[in-house]
């Protein structure tokens, strides 16, 4: 019913297709790469034909395999941080939707102040400051985009809470560890995966913005990063931002309709 369901969405299920194909080109671009995208060459500024079809920059450098390379550390980027922002976001929103009280009030005051701050401005600041290392990227971007998950975790507790499975577990002796691990979160989770799956793009986003801003490492190859490099040659060589910024839209528009495709997957109470 659900597959079914599905169907009736082409965009919805070209989007999930896409995401697939992104983490199978990510995983295995390196291998499947032609060339060391840091390689020189002296083949500059070559338009896309064989044996380079993507062409190649201003030092000789294959396009191709400097986008199946940057596949990697965007996927590195947009799975870490939404899983960090998932795993800090539930825990915060399972206490305060269970606990409520003091504890909710003050944990939800807590997350209003970190969502109005602007995530990217926060990024780019420490960034700036610290260095832009990729593991430290992933951790602010993981820091700053946890309160949507938070609220709505909270939302899902609170209208868990009182469901009949929930007070007979309690009424059992049920421990609220137990309460909240095997009865609510189980049933709040369908929603939860949806926000996780639109968190990933944003963090692609967010990574690729830092690196187009000068902020990356050199010695690493992404989509971001070339497309910094694209700027003084936009009107010799239009192929050098064309394809890292293809492949970045794609991946963005990929994994938001893959959100779309997961929530006709698990809502059971969408309507056909």
């Amino acid at each position: 019913m659900r597959w079914r369901r599905l169907r009736r969405r082409p965009l919805a299920l070209a989007g999930l297709v896409g995401a697939v194909l992104f983490v199978a080109v990510a995983i295995a671009g390196p291998w499947v790469a032609p060339r060391n995208p840091l390689a020189l060459g002296q083949d500059t500024l070559r338009a896309p034909a064989p044996p380079y079809w993507f062409g190649t920059d201003e030092l000789g450098r294959d396009i191709l395999s400097g986008v199946l390379q940057g596949a990697r550390v965007s996927l590195v980027v947009g799975l870490l941080s939404a899983a960090g922002a998932v795993l800090v976001g539930v825990a915060v929103g399972a206490v305060a939707g269970y606990k409520g009280g003091a504890v909710d009030e003050v944990l939800m005051r807590v997350t209003e102040w970190v969502l109005v701050v602007p995530q990217f401005l926060i990024v780019l600041v420490v960034a700036a400051i610290f260095g832009s290392d990729l593991g430290l990227v992933i951790v602010v971007l993981a820091a700053v985009a946890w309160p949507a998950t938070a609220r709505l975790t909270r939302a899902q507790f609170l209208a868990l809470g009182g469901r009949e499975f929930v007070v007979a577990a309690r009424s059992l002796g049920a421990s609220s560890r137990r309460v909240v691990l095997r009865e609510i979160l189980p049933n709040a989770l369908p929603p939860i995966v949806v926000a996780a799956s639109l968190q990933i793009p944003s963090s692609i986003l967010a990574e690729a913005s830092l690196r187009f801003l000068g902020l990356s490492d050199p010695n690493s190859v992404s989509w971001g990063g070339m497309l910094n490099q694209a700027q003084n040659f936009l009107q010799q060589a239009w192929w050098m931002p064309f394809f890292p910024g293809a492949a970045i839209f794609l991946t963005v528009l990929s994994f938001n309709l893959a959100g779309e495709a997961l929530n006709d997957l698990l809502n059971p109470r969408r309507e056909v």
